[in-house]
């Protein structure tokens, strides 16, 4: 029925190159707005987003090919993983060989694709029989470091005057069972990970990131917990969806800084994506709770005493509140 014969043995090969690996997703925060207000500007702006994400997914690939080829030793962190925008990418961080990873993992190039307003790219970890593949095969150091370059990069976008305040939705994913392939000399990628990322994707925004369990694991993460990249402080926030393809719920994790969540709840909703304040208002309720009952915690960070004069409101000012009779408790 079929005349293709390199088709049909390209679907044969298919289940012979699972693999795992990174998943990097990008989407740019309000592009339909950005397009009536850079009108002029927008084809150039976007040309020069997908030039840097190039040239950055060339770091992050060096990162990953100099960890395999032993030249960052085993638990080390790389020093400053990205520079300003524009700026050559690290020769030190090349064509490196080496024992870590599958030779075949080792010489697959990421796929990169250009989506629309958005980026996509897959980092090639190792070859996998196993659906579940192997989170243990992957520094947690490793990890951390692609995140911390990730961060920066959202972070360079956004300070860059010719993107005029871009921002991006941003998903990090580590994926397993994944299908590389090649598509008349075009390298692409199947399975249900990359679906579920887009569907993360939804969920993103300028002020925070998206992780899938997986990564969290190999980060070593605590829900509700906090940790530091880059100098800064990141709360760790459970959140569980539906989603569609799905039939239950599905488990995912923002990387945001307390402040950055006074950002998101103070905005407008948009329109063209879903929404966590739910989980964001009950990481703070949470957050605030456990500050104890001398001394609590704002909604977003700053210490204030307690009292029956004072009660703490949801911008962390504080407002007068009449004296009221013995016995009477304040506050949630």
């Amino acid at each position: 029925m079929f005349e293709s014969d390199g088709k049909r043995k390209e679907l044969q090969a298919i289940g012979n190159a699972i693999c795992t690996g990174f998943l990097l997703l990008v989407d740019v925060k309000d592009s339909t707005d950005r397009k009536d207000e850079f009108k002029r500007q927008w084809v150039p702006q976007m040309e020069l987003l997908y030039g840097e994400f190039r040239r950055f997914v060339h770091e992050v690939h060096g990162v990953i090919k100099a960890w395999k080829g032993g030249m960052i030793a085993h638990g080390g962190v790389v020093p400053n993983p990205i520079g300003p925008m524009g700026q050559d990418p690290a020769a030190a961080l090349g064509d490196s060989g080496g024992s870590r990873g599958s030779e075949e993992s080792r010489e697959r190039e990421p796929v990169v694709k250009f989506i629309g307003d958005g980026c996509l790219a897959f980092f090639p970890w190792e070859t996998s029989r196993d659906e579940r593949g192997n989170l243990e095969s992957v520094d947690h150091e490793l990890a951390a470091n692609i995140v911390r370059m990730v961060l920066a990069f959202r972070e360079a976008v956004c300070s860059d005057d010719d993107l005029h305040a871009m921002r991006l939705k941003t998903v990090v994913a580590f994926l397993t069972n994944i299908n590389q392939v090649e598509i008349e000399g075009q390298s692409d990628i199947l399975g249900r990970g990359i679906d579920f990322c887009f569907r993360l994707e939804k969920f993103a925004d300028g002020t925070h990131i998206v992780m899938n369990d997986y990564l969290r694991k190999i980060l070593d993460l605590r829900e509700g917990g906090v940790t530091r990249f880059g100098g800064s402080e990141y709360d760790v926030v459970a959140c569980r969806k539906k989603m569609k393809g799905w039939e239950e719920p599905q488990s995912f994790y923002l990387l945001v800084r307390t402040e950055d969540i006074e950002n998101y709840l103070t905005a407008a909703p948009s329109p063209y994506q879903e929404d966590v304040r739910t989980e964001l208002i009950g990481y703070l309720i949470g957050k605030w709770r456990s500050r104890g009952p001398e001394k609590r915690s704002s909604w977003f960070g700053r210490a204030e005493k307690v009292g029956p004069e004072k009660r703490s409101s949801w911008s962390g000012q504080t407002e007068e509140v009449p004296a009221t009779g013995a016995g009477e408790t304040h506050g949630p």
